[in-house]
């Protein structure tokens, strides 16, 4: 670790415009697919809180009526993505550089610096999830960016609810995904590959990501399932007591109470937006990559 995180930084300095080109890239790429696949997380989000082996259904009639609530959460999710991309795309590649030195193939590079990216990148990753995920089912003290902005800042411990589950849906999640996408561009056209690599994503990761959803909106949501009525819409007050005391209880909790089912709610919304996310991701940050390191490196080429 020591090692490669010392080539590393070798390597970023002798290019810091190339290093600068992947974080804006990443940036850019980031806001671009949460642009397009928001209101099929909020859907996702809203099917995965539901509890009870018969839970009430997503309230599609509110959200017919009311689509804006589709993107509730969207501009604080993308006006946080800006440090989130720096830490990410900044590790991505000073990893991925320190890895190139021991000759491995590029979608083992990839998958590697992926999940070290992702364990860096959760420091601030999992307080922006955690206010997003709480926007999203119209928790109280969350019903605007104002109102979220100021109650994480009251509160930031409380925000880093399902650190461990999201480190454990992270890791395989970015590693998959790129790994994927550099095993699947070498032969096929990459916005197939970046397609594919969203569909690999989904199915890998989709019930530690209901587990995480469920830790992250617990302190928000009153009784979301079990033909109660859901808190999800009108916004709910804060538990008293939380359901789940971790991620270890959540999993036996819901595999005793719901059955192993309740581990793929969402899992539908998840895939479809999985696969267009990453297309859209791959594309728009490898061709803004491409041109910002293009201009800012005279004529160096990062492919």
């Amino acid at each position: 670790t020591v090692l490669l995180s010392a080539v590393g930084r070798v390597g970023a300095l002798s290019h810091p415009r190339l290093l600068a080109a992947e974080c804006v890239a990443g940036f850019v790429g980031g806001a671009a697919k949460q642009l397009c696949v928001h209101p099929l997380e909020t859907i996702a989000t809203l099917s995965e809180i539901r509890r009870g082996k018969n839970p009430a259904p997503v309230p599609w009639r509110e959200l017919a009526s009311r689509p804006q609530r589709l993107y509730a959460g969207f501009l604080l999710t993308a006006s946080l993505n800006a440090p989130y991309a720096l830490v990410f795309h900044a590790a991505m590649y000073c990893s991925s550089l320190g890895l190139a030195t021991f000759s491995l193939p590029p979608p083992v590079i990839e998958l590697l610096a992926g999940a070290l990216a992702a364990a860096v990148a959760c420091i601030v990753g999992v307080p922006l999830e955690t206010i997003k995920h709480r926007m999203m089912v119209s928790g109280k003290g969350y019903e605007t960016m104002g109102s979220a902005v100021a109650r994480a800042l009251r509160s930031p411990r409380e925000h880093y609810a399902g650190f461990y589950t999201t480190l454990l849906r992270n890791i395989p999640y970015n590693s998959v995904q790129f790994g994927a996408f550099a095993l699947f561009s070498g032969i096929m056209p990459k916005m197939y590959a970046g397609a594919l690599a969203g569909v690999a994503t989904a199915v890998v990761t989709t019930p530690i990501d209901v587990v995480n959803t469920r830790l992250q909106t617990q302190a928000v949501v009153v009784n979301a399932g079990g033909g109660g009525e859901s808190s999800t819409c009108s916004g709910a007050a804060d538990l008293k007591e939380r359901t789940y005391s971790g991620p270890i209880d959540a999993a036996r909790s819901m595999a005793l109470d719901e059955g192993l089912g309740s581990f793929w709610r969402g899992s539908f919304p998840r895939a479809v937006s999985y696969a267009p996310s990453a297309l859209i991701f791959f594309s728009v940050f490898g061709g803004t990559r491409q041109y910002l390191a293009s201009v800012w490196s005279s004529g160096l080429y990062l492919g």
